[in-house]
């Protein structure tokens, strides 16, 4: 079995076959060989096979093979041995240019020759509406101004004409070219159209311009008449057609199930963090458990890793025909000046471009300590930390079909080799929202929350250029969201009815919640006061900032992970962790106390589960009273430890909009502090 030809859905080739491709060369030769072969190859034994192919002598294909990057994708490379990702669509499509595959679109038929035509008159004779609809047939020319739009239409009709007329015949006939009624007032006072009085649109049929717009014209039905292209009715079917094979294949590559895999430490893994990025769902497997790896890899279609196969392997897992998305950097370097100074590109640097995660991975020195400490449950917390990291940038990549470079000057895309070409991007999404008329829900800036991946969403408006393909987003203020900024988005349901108690904030809350949580406090207002006790900060910091908190309002019915959204912007916080309430303790860290936090917080490596979940939990149902203290402990890596007091429970709530900072003290920490530099 040819596992390579299999995927792609080709018959097994020939390199001699391959060879007599115009587009051969020592790269694409190579990727013959390997479709012939079926599996890894050295490049010594794909030489020798190329000479036998009558294409070279073997040393002088063997050099051509060094100096032609053979390692680049779709070839991978694993020690001498070189192999090929048949899944890569950079595969398919050198398999087409070597002519060992079809293509994927049947060619348009063209139109019948035509008749032997009268040869065109010259300048000096008017259009008529057929020479123009010949011209047109297929395409408005992007080369023709507004002036000269109007003067071929003026002088196919051979009459004045409204200028809504005119726009409503160009319009008709185009979605690429714009022509406004305004148009004449920027043409001059000698302009080959005159505006009447009574506001009609009249052709100077003696004006240059004129005989030039009928060469213009007449130049076109001419090249229409040679070239024998297919005609508008067939392209647009044609078209259609392409969108709709590509929309299936789109619905195909939706279909695949995905998990993200991330080991540490990489050469030898004690743990694998497993993140089914379908279902939302994490999991992390440690010391004996990690053997199950592969039996949990069986039930997906693609796996997603930093070094993805070099992982595989050191696991123990052959991935057979299932997908693999490779998540480092494209391109190692980029030239910065003349001089040969160059930048250094790494996975790290792009997921800080592309995703505003300052630190995107833990300190491994500390994460190797938690490890041999056996502080299981932090060195969870920091590893799955690690794993959303390559989380967020996988789905970056994703959206917007390339990652960002950002470093110093330099602000640029590179491309995401993890996507497939028919994958539905940003753009799909602005398109689709564009036609069902509906707004788009977008996280803009650091990448959604674990528990709550859709809290700081916001609608936005989907705006279509004028006669253009580009599309803009606006949000409910009228400004324009910079694209390169959006971690994610999703369409708003157009079928989705608004529920009667949307219009009541508390009314709304409590119809959400379930479970465990209680909302008979619904009417009070909680005024608490957090501090923070300890976490990353500088010498210099503490010395300037003796005290650091902040007075937060929140009422009754208002959820934990909202009172989390609260402190973590009152903090000026920018990229989200998991974090935990402590309630009924002595204080933060107590082990005997009521835990409320995200679903997967207390539950991977101890039997210890938590109460509640903060995404359920109201403020008024933890039996709060003025003058109780709790604990809320923020980024189980970097361990930052806040003790909130209850500074006043009131049993009305003012009007207004909460939850609320009403005092700060102290300015904000860093979220990530340079301790190295003290």
């Amino acid at each position: 079995m040819n596992a390579y030809c299999e995927a792609l859905g080709i018959a097994v080739p020939s390199v001699e076959k391959a060879a007599q491709s115009r587009d051969a060369c020592s790269y694409g030769l190579l990727i013959a060989v390997l479709l012939e072969r079926g599996g890894p190859i050295t490049l010594e034994e794909a030489a020798r096979r190329i000479a036998a192919a009558g294409v070279g002598d073997e040393g002088s294909v063997l050099d051509s093979l060094k100096r032609c990057r053979p390692g680049r994708p779709p070839i991978y490379r694993t020690g001498d041995q070189y192999a090929l990702d048949p899944h890569d669509d950079e595969a398919g499509l050198w398999a087409f240019r070597l002519g060992l595959k079809p293509p994927k679109v049947s060619p348009m038929r063209v139109a019948e020759p035509r008749a032997e035509h009268v040869p065109l008159p010259g300048p000096e004779v008017p259009l008529t509406l057929e020479e123009l609809g010949e011209a047109w047939r297929r395409y408005v020319p992007a080369g023709f101004s507004q002036q000269r739009l109007t003067v071929s239409v003026l002088d196919a009709h051979r009459r004045p004409m409204k200028p809504e007329e005119v726009v409503a015949y160009v319009q008709a006939r185009t979605t690429w070219r714009s022509l406004s009624v305004n148009a004449a007032q920027h043409w001059g006072q000698n302009a080959p159209v005159r505006v009447r009085d009574d506001g009609l649109w009249e052709l100077q049929p003696d004006h240059e311009a004129v005989r030039s717009a009928r060469r213009a014209v007449r130049a076109l039905v001419a090249t229409e008449r040679r070239s024998n292209q297919p005609s508008r009715e067939e392209a647009e079917a044609a078209y259609r057609r392409l969108d709709e094979e590509r929309e299936a294949r789109a619905e195909e590559m939706e279909r695949l199930r995905r998990v993200l895999i991330y080991g540490f430490p990489a050469e030898r893994p004690e743990a694998v963090v497993l993140i089914d990025i379908n279902r939302h769902q994490i999991e992390t497997l440690a010391g004996p458990r990690v053997s199950r790896t592969g039996e949990r890899l069986l039930n997906y279609d693609v796996i997603v890793g930093l070094e993805v196969r070099n992982l595989l392997q050191a696991i123990g897992f052959d991935p057979g025909q299932r997908r693999l998305a490779e998540l480092g950097a494209p391109q190692k370097s980029r030239q910065l000046n003349r001089r040969g100074r160059t930048l250094r590109i790494t996975t790290e640097l792009l997921i800080q471009g592309s995703c505003r995660i300052s630190r995107p991975f833990g300190n491994r020195t500390k994460t190797l300590a938690y490890l041999r400490e056996g502080q299981e449950t932090k060195f969870r917390r920091r590893v799955e930390a690690d794993a959303k990291s390559l989380l967020a940038f996988h789905q970056y990549g994703r959206l917007h079909h390339c990652v960002r470079l950002r470093w110093g000057f330099i602000d640029e895309t590179l491309p995401a080799p993890w996507v497939y070409r028919d994958e539905r991007g940003l753009y799909d999404l602005m398109r689709r929202a564009s036609e069902l008329d509906v707004p788009l829900e977008i996280v803009v800036g650091s990448p959604p929350g674990w528990e709550e991946p859709w809290s700081r969403a916001r609608r936005v408006r989907v705006i279509k250029e004028p006669g253009g393909w580009r599309y803009l987003l606006s949000d409910e203020d009228g400004g324009y969201v910079d694209e390169p900024e959006i971690q994610a988005a999703r369409l708003v349901d157009p079928r989705k009815e608004k529920r009667p108690c949307d219009d009541h904030p508390a009314e709304a809350r409590q119809s959400r919640l379930s479970g465990s949580a209680v909302v008979s406090d619904a009417a009070r207002l909680f005024t608490l006061d957090v501090f923070i006790v300890s976490g990353p900060v500088t010498k210099a910091f503490a010395r300037e900032n003796k005290l650091v908190s902040r007075t937060i309002q929140i009422c009754g019915d208002q959820t934990l992970a909202e009172l989390h959204q609260a402190i973590f912007k009152a903090f000026d916080r920018k990229e989200e962790h998991m974090y935990e309430f402590q309630v009924g303790g002595k204080g933060p860290m107590d082990p005997e106390a009521r835990k409320y936090g995200c679903a997967m917080a207390g539950q991977p490596f101890a039997d210890e589960k938590p109460t509640g979940n903060a995404v359920q939990t109201t403020v008024g149902s933890i039996g709060l009273k003025a003058g109780d203290a709790f604990g809320y402990w923020f980024d189980f890596g970097d361990d930052w430890w806040h003790q909130i007091n209850v500074k006043a429970v009131e049993d009305k709530v003012p009007r207004g909009k909460y939850p609320r900072v009403t005092k700060r003290v102290g300015q904000s920490p860093p979220q990530y502090a340079d301790l190295e530099t003290e």
